[in-house]
């Protein structure tokens, strides 16, 4: 176990659970890791850093609704760590996102809300 990291606004309780080994102690043995927010505004949902998009408005990810169909969902992150970037607000846990074939839907979006600053119809 190791001191919080003030600099991160994440928190969260770490159980590690040692399992009895079948052979000799070791390292890279088995453990159970159980990971538990500590607090109401805690999140441990994460997505793919490669889903994550900077539109005009903010920050967002892509939600497939249906064959051709998607939703923007505006998130709040946290900064990326091995690939991933931890949402605090904006997607529940295993809510799946668009990783790939981004480039058509943020120039939609993009082009959507260009017309809406416009007041032209979408």
């Amino acid at each position: 176990m190791r001191r919080p990291d003030l600099q991160h606004l994440f928190s969260s309780e770490v159980a590690v659970d040692f399992r009895v080994p079948k052979g000799p102690y070791g390292r890279g043995g088995p453990v159970n890791v159980t990971v538990r927010p500590t607090g109401r505004e805690d999140s441990i949902a994460a997505v793919p850093a490669a889903a994550v998009v900077q539109l005009p408005i903010g920050t967002a990810v892509f939600i497939r609704l249906g064959p051709a169909l998607y939703e923007v969902q505006w998130v709040v992150g946290g900064l990326a760590e091995r690939g991933m970037i931890p949402v605090r607000e904006g997607v529940k846990p295993g809510t799946l996102v668009v990783r790939q074939g981004l480039a058509a839907l943020v120039s939609a979006a993009r082009d959507s809300l260009d017309r809406t600053t416009r007041g032209q119809p979408r």
